[in-house]
């Protein structure tokens, strides 16, 4: 049990690591300065396409983090292939649940 919680101690912290330096990352391309913002801002296509790059950006960085997982669960046994790994990383990382999921029984 112990090394379940630590492993599972280890993806967590990690997994916090790489969410907030890839925000990190995002923030310094994006170079913000709250202090330069206009009161009322018009939309634009430029403010469309810096908002879609932001949520592509977000996107990835959460797939990297599934894949992260999944691969953790692959390594470990837990499942039997790279399909179900991608599953059942994604299915409980989104917090849908995994009633369908093929798990190996320990």
């Amino acid at each position: 049990m112990f090394d379940q919680l630590a492993l599972a101690t280890v993806m967590v912290v990690l997994t916090v690591l790489m969410h907030g330096a890839g925000i990190a990352m995002l923030a310094r391309v994006l170079r913000f300065d709250p202090s330069k913002t206009e009161a009322h801002h018009h939309f634009s296509l430029r403010h469309a396409v810096l908002i879609l790059a932001i949520v592509l950006a977000l996107f990835t960085l959460h797939g990297i983090e599934n894949w992260l997982y999944g691969a953790v669960y692959l390594l470990l046994g837990a499942v039997a292939d790279l399909e179900a790994a991608a599953y059942y990383s994604t299915i409980t990382y989104a917090g849908i649940g995994f009633d369908d999921a093929d798990m190996v029984k320990r």
